[in-house]
């Protein structure tokens, strides 16, 4: 079934995880710094193939990306990664916190990141 390009809705979800295998930096404050910057191209890609594959896009006409992670920040403990994934979906069908949730933690489940651990557990979605 076509789903019309008006009947869609852009979904911001601020969300967290905790990365297990890196270790804490104060570099990880400064969005200027490399290190900053190298771990949050580096997690943006990883969870652009994990959060936005392929059976989430929709086809639309001028075949913009409809959904995408924007690494916002990092705290400290092990290193949480704050984020945005934002993503088109029916206006009809917006998942609720607790099922977008689940599809999250099952999708890192199939598809785990290869550069970094992540604590399955620790996936939150903040608002």
């Amino acid at each position: 079934e076509e789903i019309e390009e008006e009947d869609l809705v852009e979904m911001v979800v601020e969300s967290e995880l905790k990365i297990t295998d890196v270790q804490w930096n104060d570099n990880l404050t400064d969005p200027g710094s490399e290190m900053y910057q190298e771990m949050q191209d580096d997690l943006e890609e990883e969870m652009n193939v994990a959060f936005c594959n392929e059976d989430t896009t929709l086809d639309t006409a001028d075949n913009d990306a409809t959904c995408s992670v924007a690494v916002t920040g990092f705290t400290e403990g092990s290193v949480n990664v704050e984020f945005e994934m934002s993503r088109l979906a029916s206006n009809d069908s917006l998942p609720s916190e607790d099922e977008l949730l689940e599809e999250l933690q099952e999708r890192i489940t199939k598809k785990p990141m290869k550069k970094f651990a992540v604590d399955k557990k620790s996936l939150k979605i903040s608002k």
